[in-house]
């Protein structure tokens, strides 16, 4: 069982940054309906971080999920790739360095799914603690 790329011949169109805040939304949009408040606007706020292969857009913090469905509180970001792929991911704004690292690790993983580029390596902070 190996990776799932797209053969060299197939031709994908790269969506632009409109394209992916709109993947985006509507991703969030399902994600966290049932915690939008109805005079929020917009689900994501307005600021996003490019990589080569992806961005990343952040959830609207006027939604607010309860500590009991910890699946939607962990993931409140969201990973679009160039080719409008989308990930839901764990936001890393209260740690600029993690979230750099992230950031560069899912464009490397898109690069990796999508275009045959080289496995990424895990940041050390995302490597499991060796015991003895």
């Amino acid at each position: 069982m190996g990776v799932e790329r797209m053969p060299e011949h197939t031709e994908r169109k790269v969506v632009t940054l409109d394209e992916a805040r709109e993947l985006a939304r509507r991703t969030g949009a399902e994600s966290w309906r049932r915690y939008i408040p109805q005079d929020c606007d917009d689900c994501l706020v307005e600021r996003y971080l490019e990589a080569e292969h992806c961005w990343f857009f952040f959830r609207n913090p006027e939604i607010i999920v309860p500590d009991e469905n910890w699946f939607a509180r962990s993931y409140t970001a969201i990973a679009v790739s160039k080719f409008g792929t989308v990930r839901s991911i764990t936001d890393f704004s209260g740690d600029p360095d993690r979230l750099a690292d992230y950031l560069n690790l899912m464009s490397a993983y898109f690069a990796h799914r999508e275009r045959g580029g080289p496995k990424p390596a895990l940041p050390e902070w995302m490597r499991p603690k060796k015991t003895t």
